[in-house]
């Protein structure tokens, strides 16, 4: 994570993210950047990501056919090779693909692009939907770990309430973890503030679930021998 002034783009410091091979980077359209992708590509990754509507691009074939909300699965190349008067368009000439995917609501549909062509057109659409949960992320933090009112104003201030909050979420997510717990994140750090100097119940029963666990393997083992 890296916290940034409201002012710089999210991809001015995504630009500065070193890129690893063979990893699927799944971000909107705010990172529109087709040297970016183009990094990406080059790399041997992936991108899925949301094309602009104003992007020019021109239609080179069908992939495959409309199905399960699926609107179109088509092969496109970029129109243009600059981006503007000093950079040009490393991804011109290559081809991508653009998904339209309908949704339930009023809204419109989603156009996603992408440079998987071995994925279906669902597990694409699946990818992007998996997005959101930066979005609850985010949600939660605010709501649950004092985000949304400050304590001081100061810049260092802020940054320390924000990386507070964040290492917070990673210690009560790895507790969760470790002890097995099946209630919502919310509900075991609710049981878990109600009991800051004993064991909860639930975290005894997943220990002595563990212990059990052990036992029995250890007697498998034996009867092997």
């Amino acid at each position: 994570m890296n916290v940034t002034p409201a002012n710089i783009n999210d991809l001015s410091d995504a630009l500065q993210m070193p890129i690893e091979s063979g990893v699927t980077y799944v971000f909107d359209k705010g990172y529109c950047d087709y040297n970016w992708w183009h990094h990406i590509d080059q790399a041997g990754s992936i991108f899925v990501t949301r094309l602009k509507k104003n992007a020019s691009v021109v239609c080179i074939g069908k992939l495959s056919e409309p199905e399960h909300g699926v609107v179109s699965d088509e092969v496109i190349r970029f129109n243009k090779k600059n981006l503007n008067t000093k950079r040009p368009n490393h991804y011109f000439g290559q081809d991508v693909r653009r998904i339209r995917v309908s949704r339930d609501s009023d809204k419109s549909d989603l156009i996603l692009v992408t440079n998987d062509f071995k994925r279906s057109a669902q597990e694409i659409a699946a990818l992007y939907k998996q997005r959101w949960q930066i979005e609850l992320f985010f949600k939660w933090v605010k709501q649950h770990l004092k985000l949304k009112y400050y304590f001081g104003c100061s810049e260092n201030a802020v940054r320390l309430q924000i990386y507070s909050a964040l290492l917070a979420f990673l210690l009560l997510h790895a507790y969760r973890r470790q002890s097995a717990a099946t209630s919502s994140i919310y509900e075991f750090a609710t049981h878990l503030a109600y009991s800051l100097f004993e064991r909860p119940a639930a975290l005894l029963k997943a220990d002595e679930r563990r212990r059990d666990q052990a036992q029995l393997r250890v007697a498998m083992g034996s009867l092997q021998l």
